[in-house]
């Protein structure tokens, strides 16, 4: 395996399938899934933001269970569609797998998270690359609370808080909302508990956010940047 540890670009595995997704997800917030896929103006600007109306379907929504993300599982009602998982490995360590379902019951390998002995960022692993975790949520000092970080596609990215509810929205480099985490409030499903919902905005942007691997970036993504807030990192 080769090593790339001054390139935080994500890249997918060589051997992921595409994402399946349901034709009907119960979502716990179903009213506020259409004001996104917009143009947010930043921090400071006097100019209007751009507002395109871009629509978020119900199977374009997964349930995040456990309060902890690195030991969750994203669903929908096809099932879970994305599980990590966190084990210490023979040096006592944490390290968490990220797997993603390709097809009824076989998963792919997304990223291997192997964290720092005192618990904070290490390093992660994804397909042959090998890259710092801070290079996924590096602190954006334009927004308060926002965190940057290279796409598969080498443009940059960034998580950011609304500025009118409670959400976490995803942008891209023209600043369009692509995607989104939504706390929620504790609702038990078979699964598990669920706290929160990644909301991906299938249309928005270039288009891609759904499509391996930028979709497997979102993910590994969202869950870095809630691991950081918990932990004022």
């Amino acid at each position: 395996m080769s090593t790339s540890t001054a390139d935080s670009t994500l890249h997918g595995d060589e051997k992921a399938g595409s994402f399946r997704t349901a034709p009907a997800c119960t979502s716990t917030s179903t009213a506020d899934s259409t004001k996104y896929g917009e143009k947010i103006a930043p921090s400071g600007s006097l100019g209007v933001a751009i507002v395109h109306a871009t629509s978020a379907s119900s199977d374009d929504i997964l349930s995040w269970t456990c309060e902890d993300p690195r030991e969750s599982q994203l669903f929908n009602s096809w099932g879970v569609q994305y599980r990590f998982e966190t084990a210490a490995n023979v040096n006592g360590k944490s390290v968490t797998t990220l797997w993603r379902m390709i097809r009824p019951n076989k998963e792919d390998r997304v990223a291997k998270f192997e964290w720092s002995s005192s618990g904070g960022l290490g390093r992660i692993t994804i397909g042959k690359n090998i890259a710092p975790m801070a290079d996924l949520v590096r602190v954006d000092s334009s927004i308060q609370g926002a965190r940057a970080f290279q796409g598969p596609d080498g443009s940059t990215y960034r998580w950011r808080p609304s500025t009118t509810n409670t959400d976490i929205l995803l942008q891209d480099s023209n600043r369009d909302v692509i995607a989104f985490f939504r706390p929620t409030k504790r609702t038990r499903y078979q699964i598990g508990d669920v706290y929160g919902e990644l909301h991906f905005l299938r249309n928005a942007g270039a288009g891609t956010v759904m499509h391996p691997p930028m979709m497997d970036a979102v993910t590994v993504t969202a869950m870095l940047y809630q691991f950081c807030t918990a932990r004022n990192l």
